[in-house]
């Protein structure tokens, strides 16, 4: 019993506390922590070190040449290292034996060496005879190990493999000035960013908007910017036969008065026409760029200028028109637009809202096709008929609590030679402005007035009377698809297209408008005795449309009264067809 009582202590606790072996993989570095790591040294064999510093998670390079590093070419280093698995290890014992070890296995010297935090030194020795693996001694610890010798893949082949290959890391820098001097063709221009609004602006060679996109698109375009070739590390270089200095063109960016980065670019290089020199005045470094990397920046100012006529600083409130009369378009709470007349309110009506959303976008997207004059004085504006514009158009915005934007005013004239000339109020150009993008903007109020005419439906109709040619005809409906003659009235009639017409004209909505008044009747082919319908509900309403002259679409120009008076519009060409064929009375035989 006592034999078996100690048999039982020892097998509980042989198993209670004996070491567990670990079958996972055997790591060559288990103790490395990638976030710890603050230093890099690497020793190629035959050439300088290589050294990289991390500070505030951005690797530079110290050694040899102090410069920043490709942050995901050095953590991609790192990982590799960190995974690196012990595939075979050859003890030390077996070392010892061997007499040509150091020799068989390039461990001493070694093929190059790594230290982290200038701690203990990782030497890589030759690779196996294979070629996929490679020998690794770590002095201090006993034996060889072999690993994968994808990891030499991750090591820098020199001092410029870790080098970033960005001319200009723009991601941290705030700024709102832009300098380009190109001394070849002697001009330069000025850039500045207004705080407000954040819009870019031209203060030199003239004070004019810029397109901020294609600002910002250069700029995008900048940071991508890639050295092909490093040239030169040499501090005291001869610029001069880099084309340096001075510079052939210089790009500087600035914050109010201090300048934060100047990039200069020089002549191309005699052995490869397709790369110019350049560099970073706070860099000793001189690189070699694509030719094509400076296009935007070394054309002519006028690229940057902004060509559309209007800058849309958000949304908008008002747009006010003088043209044949004086009107407002007028954002509501409703978000629908409003034309609100100067002379009465009672004649306020709703506008279109395609027609005003329309006008928004067009004047938004109205381009300069040219830069007629840049500076014209007040004397000279009858040349362009711009003393008295033939129309004007004020656009105020939204009040924003950023920025402000005061409102932007245009004014349209013409010299009478078909040419459209325009100018904003604050700026002393004049532009060319293409006929066509002129018409298409509106120049009275009735031109966008609400286009739905009425709106019932087709089981609201009580009858339909139709006059033409001196005749009276009157249809009555009687329920559902339900249509006769009214008493006195002769003829023919198809009941299933007057359902269909019916219920069609029940959503009338005018093509287009062309002019309201009675004075205008008569140019549009209106006469006493000519066609016209007239819908009777059931509520006692009646909805009158009258028929003119033929529009060039084929269809009549048609008229219903608003507010006392006849509103003339070009009928939907796509109704008229059902109302000829069963809303018409014949003439007589």
């Amino acid at each position: 019993m006592t034999a078996a009582a100690a048999l039982f202590a020892f097998i509980f606790l042989f198993e209670r506390f004996r070491p567990v072996l670990n079958s996972g993989p055997a790591y060559l570095l288990p103790e490395l922590s990638t976030e710890v790591v603050k230093t890099v040294q690497i020793w190629p064999t035959g050439q300088s070190e290589i050294r990289v510093e991390r500070t505030n998670d951005a690797w530079r390079l110290t050694a040899p040449v102090a410069y920043p590093a490709q942050n995901t070419n050095v953590q991609d280093f790192l990982d590799a290292l960190q995974r690196l698995t012990i595939a075979h290890k050859i003890s030390e014992k077996e070392l010892r034996m061997d007499p040509k070890a150091d020799q068989d296995y390039g461990i001493d010297p070694p093929q190059l060496s790594l230290s982290f935090n200038s701690g203990r030194s990782i030497h890589f020795g030759n690779r196996t005879a294979p070629g996929d693996q490679v020998f690794v001694r770590i002095p201090g610890i006993e034996g060889v190990a072999i690993v994968d010798a994808e990891v030499l893949n991750y090591f820098p082949q020199n001092g410029n493999s870790w080098r970033d290959p960005t001319l200009a890391d723009l991601a941290g820098e705030t700024f709102d000035r832009i300098t380009m001097t190109n001394m070849l063709k002697s001009r330069s221009f000025i850039l500045q960013r207004d705080s407000t609004n954040k819009f870019w602006a031209m203060t030199f060679p003239l004070k004019t908007r810029a397109d901020s996109e294609k600002v910002e698109d250069a700029v995008q375009k900048l940071e991508k910017v890639r050295v092909q070739e490093f040239i030169s590390d040499d501090p005291k270089a001869d610029l001069e036969i880099f084309g340096l200095q001075p510079p052939a063109l210089t790009v500087a960016l600035g914050q109010g008065t201090n300048t934060l980065v100047v990039l200069d670019f020089g002549k191309e290089l005699t052995n490869n026409p397709g790369l110019i020199y350049a560099r970073r005045r706070d860099q000793t470094a001189i690189v070699a760029l694509s030719t094509n990397a400076m296009a935007q920046w070394s054309a002519s100012y006028e690229i940057f200028r902004d060509r559309h006529l209007v800058t849309l600083m958000g949304p908008l409130e008002t747009i006010a028109v003088q043209g044949q009369d004086s009107f407002s378009l007028q954002w509501q709470t409703n978000n629908t637009w409003q034309v609100v007349t100067r002379d009465s309110p009672a004649q306020d009506f709703p506008a279109d809202q395609l027609l005003a959303t329309h006008v928004a976008r067009t004047l938004s997207e109205l381009e300069i096709i040219d830069f007629e004059k840049d500076s014209v004085p007040e004397p000279d504006f009858p040349r362009y008929g711009l003393a008295s514009p033939v129309r004007k158009y004020v656009l105020k915005w939204t009040v924003s609590p950023t920025a402000t934007n005061p409102p932007t005013e245009l004014d349209f004239g013409t010299n009478g030679t078909g040419q459209v000339f325009a100018r904003r109020i604050g700026e002393d150009a004049v532009y060319g402005i293409a006929p066509l993008d002129f018409e298409a903007l509106p120049s009275a109020s009735w031109q966008l007035r609400e286009r739905k005419i009425w709106d019932f439906e087709v089981n609201d109709v009580a009858r339909i009377t139709i006059q033409q040619n001196g005749k009276t005809r009157e249809i009555v409906r009687n329920g559902t698809n339900g249509w006769s003659l009214a008493a006195g009235s002769s003829g023919v009639i198809n009941i299933s297209a007057i359902e269909d017409t019916t219920r069609e004209l029940g959503h009338l909505t005018a093509f287009s408008w062309v002019g309201h008044g009675n004075a205008k009747l008569a140019g549009f082919g209106f006469a006493p005795g000519g066609h016209q319908l007239t819908f009777e509900l059931k509520s006692g309403e009646k909805l009158n449309v009258q028929f003119g002259a033929e529009t060039r679409l084929g269809a009549p120009y048609a008229s219903v009264i608003y507010n006392g008076e006849p509103w003339i519009f070009e009928f939907p060409p796509d109704i008229y067809p059902s109302v000829q064929f069963c809303l018409t009375i014949p003439p007589a035989p």
